[in-house]
């Protein structure tokens, strides 16, 4: 029973910090972001030192919350390792360098001792993991004046050792033994930061200590109390990884590449070849319960586009009704109806289907990208987001959603919408023909067979035989369904009044107009507007 209850702690301890994480990621952003937007249009160089600054230290926190994923990956056995030869020299180099700085704020004397030429047969991900864990734990525990020693050599031609050596309090014996201890890992939670390094509080050691036995390697503690500490890792050279595996997968999050689907060619293609949206001044809705989070997208997108923002899914539905937006973009987790629902409403109403919707979340397993897909979301993006990604995703939207709106507004695509054929690939020219030529005079009440057939250059009597031998009505019928398809259209698109509709389509006589009309729909022009304008509007 104790040991259950041990457990049950553990894994609650675990739960909170995973789920945390999500609360992390949209302040992480609010700091990412600005930061992004600083760096591109103020060349100060005085803006840019501590911009950047603050940049990098956003993606250390958001290393840091990586780290809990990492943690939890690790205990349910979900790691997956990539045995490559790698550069361990240039690769053990470029992570002690980027402490340099570090080291020079705090007065610490930071020694590079790496041996040249190492290549070795391990997992680079999981190496990177390992020595970056070691040399922020000997950072936390030196004292200001102090002084750590990265030590990087190969022993006996059989084993890949790492030492990472600190002046400071060290650890007593007896605490040794319980330093990658599992139940004691979330125990540290008071502990404090120190030195602009964010406190760790023994997750970081402990997801060091899986990943050597992932390596099937071993790690070793020599500390003398009160003088020093040195953590010993011994890595196996390891047989190469013969089936293909995403490396990626251990990849830590990394915030200028969120959405990996699309690679960073991709990205540059698509910022490249996006429509001049500067003119067009397209409405878009932006739905988040962070009101910084909406004042964020909301500047960084009034330039190209009108911006109307929403604080929840109901305020984001009677906008809706109000007037449909090009594009959507949502949060997830929002009081009241969430994200997923919000979209699942929106693709599920055929007035609102055609809109893409972008779901922006803290949530950004698999499983959740896929429920955000499956709920009709066509983007899906976590947080923290690059914004230039985040904008590039979003004109290229709504370029594609601009051309196929330019293609249904034109009457010609009234037939087709209707009266969907498969025809023969010799007879589809011959009918677009005919469709082009109907569109061009289908205002004019004189449009006859006889002109038609001259324009296609064949006579009447062939003009009948090409329609029957395309299963399609006779040519006459085809221009009335046409016409009477057509108006239809306008009655649900358009504000046109139905007097000035039929004189649109061709039609000279009322009676005759609301006969035919009557005929084809079971209902009056004015009914079928009434009652397709209720519909929508109750749907939504």
């Amino acid at each position: 029973m104790e040991q259950q209850h041990k457990e049950d702690l553990y894994e609650e301890k675990l739960r909170f910090f995973t789920n945390i994480t999500h609360e992390f990621s949209t302040p992480l952003t609010l700091i990412y972001g600005p930061c992004e937007r600083l760096l591109k249009y103020d060349h100060s160089e005085y803006v840019h030192k501590y911009v950047s600054l603050i940049k990098a230290n956003a993606e250390r926190l958001n290393a840091l919350i990586q780290e809990i994923i990492d943690f939890r990956r690790l205990e349910t056995g979900h790691q997956v390792q990539c045995i490559q030869q790698i550069d361990i020299s240039a690769l053990c180099n470029d992570i002690i360098h980027s402490f340099s700085e570090l080291a020079e704020q705090n007065m610490i004397q930071f020694e590079n001792v790496v041996s040249e030429n190492i290549f070795w047969n391990t997992d680079s991900k999981s190496l990177t993991k390992i020595l970056n864990n070691l040399i922020s734990n000997a950072f936390k525990y030196t004292s200001v004046g102090g002084r750590i020693r990265v030590t990087v050599d190969v022993v006996d031609n059989q084993s890949l050792r790492i030492k990472v050596y600190n002046t400071g309090k060290g650890i007593r014996q007896e605490d040794i033994p319980l330093i990658f201890n599992r139940y004691k890992v979330l125990d540290g939670v008071e502990a404090s930061t120190i030195k602009g390094m964010t406190s760790r509080n023994g997750l970081g050691l402990a997801i060091c200590h899986s990943m050597v036995e992932l390596l099937k390697g071993e790690i070793q503690i020599q500390s003398e109390y009160g003088s020093y500490a040195e953590f010993i890792v011994l890595l196996p050279m390891l047989e190469l990884t013969s089936e293909k595996v995403d490396v990626n997968d251990n990849a830590m999050l990394n915030i200028n590449n969120v959405l990996p689907i699309m690679k960073s060619d991709q990205l540059e293609q698509i910022s490249e070849n996006s429509t001049d949206l500067a003119s067009s001044k397209h409405k878009i809705l932006i739905v988040d319960d962070n009101t910084e989070m909406l004042m964020l997208l909301q500047e960084a997108f009034s330039d190209k586009f009108r911006v109307v923002v929403a604080h929840d899914a109901e305020q984001a539905l009677k906008e809706v009704k109000n007037d449909i937006p090009m594009l959507i973009v949502t949060d997830v987790m929002m009081p009241g109806i969430d994200g997923f629902e919000l979209t699942r409403r929106l693709k599920q109403n055929k007035h609102t289907m055609s809109v893409p919707v972008v779901i922006l979340s803290a949530k950004n397993s698999s499983q959740e990208k896929i429920a955000g897909l499956d709920a009709g979301a066509d983007a899906y993006i976590g947080k923290p987001f690059n914004i230039d990604y985040l904008k590039a995703v979003v004109e290229r939207l709504i370029e594609n959603r601009s051309k196929m709106k330019d293609f249904y507004n034109t009457s010609a695509c009234a037939y087709d919408f209707s009266h969907g054929h498969l025809v023969k690939a010799e007879d589809k020219e011959f009918l677009s023909k005919i469709t082009e030529y109907i569109e061009k005079h289908v205002d004019s009440e004189n449009l006859s067979l006889e002109e038609v057939a001259e324009y296609m250059q064949v006579s009447v009597r062939t003009l009948y035989r090409r329609f029957k031998e395309m299963d399609l009505e006779s040519p006459k019928d085809y221009i009335k369904e046409y016409r009477i398809n057509l108006a239809a259209k306008l009655l649900r698109t358009t504000s046109l009044t139905v007097q000035e509709i039929m004189y649109k389509t061709g039609f000279a006589n009322r009676s005759h107009f609301y006969k035919e009309f009557s005929k084809h729909f079971q209902v009056t022009p004015k009914d079928y507007r009434n009652k397709y304008n209720k519909k929508e509007t109750e749907a939504i």
